[in-house]
């Protein structure tokens, strides 16, 4: 469980359900909040654009609309969310914006070292 005083809101976009399903079921469990989880980056620049806002996103790089999932990363950190890079082993293409990078497969310990410092950024500014 992370300690913070307001709940991490999330924005997952992945391709594979299962991914987006666990990921969500990870960090339920480490005390965020998944606003919403989406299949696409379009659906996630969407949401994006019309200011359904959460504090972080988690973006795979390879989504099957890499462009827009770019796109949706970018206006994402522009709205002031953090960026995280969901990419299989690890590998971020470049130009991908991102303040982490969450290597496929992830494992609770991964996400919890990532969202605490997150926690612990927003608790000190």
């Amino acid at each position: 469980m992370l300690h913070t005083s307001k709940r991490i809101r999330v924005l997952i976009a992945d391709g594979d359900d299962d991914v987006r399903i666990e990921l969500a079921g990870a960090l339920q469990h480490l005390g965020c909040e998944v606003a919403h989880s989406v299949a696409t980056g379009a659906e996630a620049a969407r949401l994006v654009e019309a200011g359904h806002v959460a504090d972080v996103a988690c973006v795979d790089v390879d989504l099957d609309d890499a462009p827009r999932a770019q796109h949706a990363a970018r206006r994402a950190s522009a709205a002031g969310m953090v960026v995280i890079a969901l990419a299989s082993n690890g590998h971020v293409p470049s130009g991908f914006p991102g303040e982490a990078i969450v290597a496929k497969p992830f494992s609770i310990y991964q996400l919890r070292e990532v969202f605490g410092a997150i926690a612990r950024l927003r608790r000190h500014g």
